[in-house]
């Protein structure tokens, strides 16, 4: 019994146990369910979580990816503009000629021929016009006549038959016939018996053997007016003498300072002459002058102190740049050569510092004009500013405030003129008023459209420069209208110089500082005798004969000349 009951016990404990466990397997069943819905719901929140993170990092990449390519974008386009910019810039200088800028027509590039000319078109045809007065060569006066050649025929030249005189024509012919001279002077000398003084009968002709008036006119003339060499001169007079004079090079170099020397007189009365003239035009050009054993001491000292900064170089200096400026007005034309373009070179040529409160100066905005020092009135050239309105006009289209203020500069230009036709020598107050105000609307439009220009930078700077060139100096542009003795240009200045630059453009330099003033010497006395009607080579005759053209003289010309033509 006590064994059955020991079992029953076991069973009973054992069953307890079993129900237990099942409590347990059954708890713990639940748990690994919840534990595997937990998993699954972490796995499905760790998948969307991973969808959401690959697309939030998508969506990083992207944006970096954007922003890298709009900041790479924007250095691009920055780079390209920059580029674009260099090359206007260098396609503005490409196109840059006497058209629109203020560089002289030799300089426009080769294969680009252009004449400037500011005159405006008209609807009449080209050629001589209506009622013009022809100019031809007429029939000789008899008494004009040096030689006459009768030219005969005895027989018929086809078959040798008697020929009838049927009418003479006339055949006039002009040519030039170059004779030789060698002239012997035989000049006395005395000694007077009163104060026992020597006298001579001729002091002017020089003693031995020398070239005459003429030869020398004809050699300066070649030299300095038409610009030919040393040594083609020398080759032109032999042949032109048939070799009997033969002038050296060496020679033609003493004959420009023998003349420059006997112009002393004249140059000191043109510049009295400059200092009366109610408007004086002045303008100036570069010049390249050589440093040879024959230049002035500064130019030495300039030298060595040059070689010594660059004695690691290889080159050394060998010429250095000075400047010949004209002075002067339609009649009178002093020009002048200087080492220095600054102030104190201006100021040593002696004209400007010396013009009065009531002469009015013509340049091409030279500001050193407009300093305190300088008491004389400034008066802009306008052609020039028409080269510079085309030039922008040229770079940006678009704009319209050139094309109106170059219109505007015309107009007035062409109203004056007809005035002056009319014997009006002056606008009233109330058109000068509304010239001004056209102009200032004009300058209104030109700030407008610079400021609204996107593209363009560099032309758009050059513009704005231009814009406010014309605002500032106004009054200085627009003077020819309220004084009509100011000109409209300054090209009775580039009249002047135009010679030089030729010369400079043949030659390429003056050999030393001397030689360009002597240049410059001859230069004025030939284009003022010029100018009052006389030719440059019977001037340089009365020059070579010790009695050249005075100031006084010239102006009795050109008032008798005047005359006529009333």
């Amino acid at each position: 019994m006590e064994n059955g009951s020991n079992y029953l016990k076991k069973y009973l404990e054992s069953r307890k146990e079993n129900a237990e466990l099942k409590k347990t397997i059954t708890s713990l069943t639940n748990s690994l369910s919840m534990e595997r819905n937990n998993y699954r719901q972490l796995k499905i929140k760790f998948e969307n979580y991973k969808k959401e993170e690959e697309k939030r990092i998508a969506e990083l990449v992207d944006k970096a990816v954007t922003k890298a390519v709009a900041d790479v974008k924007k250095i691009y386009e920055e780079e390209i503009n920059k580029l674009n910019n260099e090359i206007s810039k260098l396609q503005s200088r490409l196109n840059i000629d006497s058209t629109n800028s203020n560089i002289p027509t030799t300089k426009n590039k080769i294969g680009k021929r252009v004449i400037q000319n500011n005159r405006e078109k008209s609807d009449k045809n080209i050629g001589g016009q209506l009622n013009h007065k022809a100019h031809k060569l007429n029939y000789f006066k008899e008494e004009e006549i040096t030689e006459t050649v009768e030219h005969k025929l005895e027989k018929c030249p086809d078959c040798g038959g008697e020929l009838n005189t049927v009418n003479t024509v006339i055949s006039d012919i002009i040519d030039v016939k170059v004779t030789v001279t060698k002239t012997r002077n035989l000049i006395n000398n005395y000694k007077c018996k009163n104060c026992n003084k020597a006298v001579t009968a001729n002091s002017q002709l020089p003693r031995g053997v020398s070239y005459g008036e003429n030869l020398n006119a004809i050699s300066l003339n070649l030299l300095d007016g038409c610009n030919v060499s040393y040594s083609k001169v020398e080759k032109y007079i032999i042949g032109l003498t048939n070799g009997e004079a033969k002038m050296s090079q060496g020679y033609f170099a003493k004959l420009r300072t023998r003349a420059a020397k006997k112009l002393e007189p004249f140059i000191k009365e043109l510049k009295e002459k400059i200092l009366t003239l109610p408007n004086v035009h002045w303008d100036d050009t570069t010049i390249k002058l050589g440093l040879d054993a024959n230049s002035d001491t500064v130019d030495n000292e300039e030298t060595k102190n040059e070689e010594s900064k660059n004695k690691e170089s290889k080159k050394t200096k060998k010429t250095k740049e000075g400047i010949i400026r004209f002075y002067g007005d339609d009649d009178y034309a002093l020009i002048i050569a200087h080492k220095d373009k600054s102030k104190e070179g201006v100021n040593e040529d002696g004209i400007l510092p010396n013009l009065p409160s009531t002469c009015t100066c013509m340049h091409d905005h030279v500001l050193l004009n407009y300093n305190d020092s300088y008491s004389f009135k400034n008066a802009e050239c306008n052609t020039h500013i028409l080269r510079y309105l085309k030039g922008v006009k040229e770079n940006i289209v678009e704009h319209t405030w050139q094309d109106k203020m170059s219109d505007l500069l015309k107009e007035l230009r062409a109203e004056k003129e007809k005035n002056i036709e009319n014997k009006i020598y002056e606008f009233n107050e109330e058109y000068i008023k509304e010239a001004y105000q056209k102009y200032k609307n004009i300058i209104e439009l030109g700030y407008k459209e610079n400021s609204e220009l996107v593209d363009y930078h560099y032309y758009k700077k050059d513009e704005l420069n231009l814009i406010s060139r014309l605002d500032k100096f106004i009054d200085n542009h627009l003077m020819f209208i309220k004084d009509f003795s100011v000109n409209f240009s300054n090209n009775t200045a580039e009249r002047g110089i135009r010679q030089v630059k030729r010369k400079v453009c043949v030659s390429g330099l003056f050999k030393n500082l001397s030689r360009a003033e002597e240049y410059a010497t001859i230069l004025s006395y030939t284009e003022t005798c010029y100018r009052h009607g006389v030719n440059r080579m019977d001037a340089l005759r009365r020059l070579f004969a010790n009695n050249p053209y005075t100031i006084s003289e010239l102006k009795d010309i050109k008032d008798a000349e005047n005359k006529k033509d009333i």
